[in-house]
């Protein structure tokens, strides 16, 4: 850590986060609290300790050599933030005009068709493709710029556009973006603020509600009454006494790795870039350039098909390119941060978008996703805008 980080926990702190999180996974497959888990694999501990290792041999020398005082450089650098206002004003009427057309092309919004017992029809129907990620991007964006805006200089309208904003995740029905900006807005957070007694009571409290809000979501969604899946997978009897929410993210949080770690020892790579490379495409070109249904691994269970951001890696590298692979993510993100921590706007919102990536790592790959890419060109876009030597 840098001598700013000296007795005072960062948890913007990427390789804290990235080692906390993974061993945090690999302790809770170890509790088997459902039958879909199995024991680890050995070359499954060698893939996961191996990307911390990289990650600490990356992240201490850059962080000794680049030190800052970040309470200084944040006060420096809080004039750009009414361009950044300007800005994300410009691109939430672009975001507005553009859902009210997804509106209109899908035939209402996806709690409407919940409410009105449209069963057919759920968040995946909502949208044009491709358009609709564009305006994720610009959404989410947004969104992270507007909670920096508000967390450095207490706005209480731009406080309640926030919620106001956030109240649109509830009406889509996605769990995915819900999760998505959150996370986003976390790692903005953590970037802006130290941990006190408050603020980890906050951060809790938070947490919590946003587990209850995940399982009011899947109940919601679910096919069938969260008993039957509750059933289906033989969990431990503790979920039948807690919120459903803590049994779905349970299961969401450990069913990447176990699938990884299904496949891992059977490996047959395609070295060639295919699945690694599969988020880089819209999608409508996707459904032009790869098999519809075709996981890049094996599945434990069809009814969980996530495999952490390494499933693309291995499937078409194996085991020592997917910890390349991770390790040069690992160094973008290290490189971000730093500059973030001099407390540049556009960097901290592109350390923000990382972060998010970073954390669902442990269910996909949202570094090489699109509306990841597009966010960081936005952020890249605006430090031109106020001119490099300032931004």
């Amino acid at each position: 850590m840098t001598k700013s980080e000296a007795g005072n926990v960062n948890l913007a702190n990427p390789f804290l986060v990235y080692t906390i999180l993974w061993m945090v996974i690999i302790f809770l497959i170890q509790l088997k609290l459902n039958t879909l888990l199995s024991d680890l694999q050995t070359e499954t501990y060698f893939l996961v300790l191996s990307n911390v290792l990289t990650f600490a041999i990356i992240y201490f020398p850059l962080s000794l050599y680049y030190q800052t005082d970040q309470a200084t450089a944040l006060e420096d650098n809080k004039h750009l933030l009414e361009k950044l206002l300007s800005l994300i004003f410009v691109l939430l009427v672009i975001w507005g005009a553009g859902t009210l057309l997804n509106i209109l092309a899908s035939g209402g919004v996806p709690i409407y068709w919940l409410l009105s017992g449209q069963l057919e029809k759920d968040y995946r129907h909502f949208g044009i493709p491709t358009f609709s990620g564009l305006l994720m991007a610009l959404y989410m964006f947004s969104v992270t710029g507007l909670f920096l805006y508000y967390l450095l200089m207490r706005n209480s309208k731009i406080l309640f556009l926030l919620l106001v904003l956030l109240a649109w995740n509830v009406v889509i029905m996605n769990r995915g973006a819900v999760t998505w900006i959150l996370l986003q807005m976390l790692g903005m957070y953590l970037l802006v603020k130290r941990m006190t007694i408050m603020n980890s009571i906050g951060l809790i409290c938070s947490l919590i509600l946003f587990v209850l809000l995940f399982g009011w979501i899947g109940d919601w969604r679910l096919g069938r009454s969260f008993s039957e899946e509750f059933s289906h997978l033989q969990a431990e009897p503790l979920f039948q006494y807690v919120p459903s929410g803590f049994f779905w993210v349970y299961n969401y949080v450990t069913s990447g790795l176990n699938n990884i770690n299904a496949s891992i020892v059977q490996l047959e790579p395609l070295y060639e870039p295919y699945f690694s490379i599969i988020n880089i495409f819209p999608t409508i070109l996707r459904d032009y350039l790869y098999e519809p249904g075709r996981y890049p691994l094996m599945l434990v269970s069809e009814a969980y098909n996530i495999a952490t951001f390494y499933a693309g890696f291995l499937a078409d590298f194996g085991i020592m390119g997917a910890i390349g692979a991770v390790a040069l993510l690992q160094l973008i993100v290290t490189w971000i941060y730093i500059i973030a921590r001099s407390g540049k706007p556009w960097a901290m919102i592109s350390y923000a978008v990382l972060f998010q990536a970073l954390t669902l790592s442990i269910f996909a790959d949202t570094f090489t996703s699109l509306v990841t890419i597009a966010q960081i060109g936005l952020s890249f876009f605006f430090m031109k805008l106020c001119g490099t030597a300032e931004s």
